[in-house]
């Protein structure tokens, strides 16, 4: 009974963390004649991640931008027509499914101040040390998207009537102008593992 106390005495193992450090110590010190000692630290980090988006995105635009379908007709005088400008801006923007993952590493920490050794062992004793480390990361990204986008545009400046005027007809425009943009941005995944 006195031996086995013994042995248990003699083989230690002290952990501690600082600032994200792991210090650890790890062995058999002054260890008893002809005794069996084992001294060892294990640690398992598991991380799991998943990411599951679904997206489903619909966009029907009709825009128009018109100077035209204007009339200057069956005048006794002159007829005219003057317009100014017609302008019409359509902008899409659709973004969907999009994950950032950072996963550090047994919770940010590392195992540079582990330490195992045997010292001040007894003659014919049998001492081992170990320390082992494990980390699974494992990061899903399932992403879908389904996007849509019908758009029907239209810019005009024409289908004038300047006729059967007695005096003069005239029609005179300005411009017709429709900018259209469509920007989708989908499925975008980044994955750190530090």
């Amino acid at each position: 009974m006195k031996e086995l106390l013994k042995k248990a005495a003699i083989a230690g193992v002290g952990v501690f963390l600082l600032g994200g450090v792991a210090y650890a110590n790890v062995g058999n010190d002054h260890t008893g004649y002809d005794s069996d000692n084992d001294a060892s630290l294990e640690s398992e980090y598991e991380a799991e991640v998943e990411n599951d988006n679904d997206a489903d995105i619909w966009n029907m635009i009709k825009g128009m931008a018109s100077t035209g379908y204007n009339d200057a007709k069956y005048n006794t005088g002159n007829g005219e027509v003057d317009t100014g400008d017609a302008e019409g801006t359509v902008e899409i923007d659709n973004m969907a499914n999009s994950n950032k993952t950072t996963v550090a590493g047994c919770g940010g920490c590392s195992f540079d101040g582990v330490d195992v050794t045997n010292s001040t062992t007894g003659a014919d004793s049998h001492n081992d040390a170990w320390a082992k480390f494990e980390a699974e990361v494992k990061v899903e990204n399932d992403n879908d998207a389904d996007v849509d986008n019908h758009v029907c545009v239209t810019a005009n400046s024409g289908s004038n009537d300047a006729n059967y005027n007695t005096g003069n007809g005239g029609v005179t425009t300005g411009n017709s102008i429709l900018d259209l943009a469509i920007s989708n941005t989908l499925n975008t995944n980044e994955t750190n593992v530090e």
